[in-house]
């Protein structure tokens, strides 16, 4: 079974602060739904990599995550995501 991303939440201080300290990967969302880039964190940082994404994302809105146990396996999930679902702000990263 393919892994999911978890309920999507509105991009806002109280969603990003209850995020676990933990390694894994995120997915940043329209209001409406649309997948936009699909990232990782590495040091347990999963609030201050999607904020700082968000940033640059004028229609980013929402956000999910996976939580994975180590930074290795959340790489190799970001990577298979990104292949699988090519985010349309994951450019660099679909031909590897």
């Amino acid at each position: 079974m393919a892994k999911r991303f978890g309920p999507l939440k509105n991009i806002n201080k109280t969603n990003l602060n209850k995020l676990p300290d933990k390694p894994g990967v995120y997915g940043i969302y329209t209001n409406g739904g649309k997948l936009l880039k699909i990232g990782r964190a590495k040091q347990h940082r999963l609030s201050d990599r999607i904020n700082e994404n968000v940033n640059d994302i004028d229609t980013a809105k929402k956000f999910s995550v996976m939580l994975t146990k180590n930074v290795e396996d959340a790489k190799r999930l970001e990577t298979k995501l990104i292949k699988s679902r090519k985010p349309p702000l994951n450019i660099e990263e679909k031909g590897k």
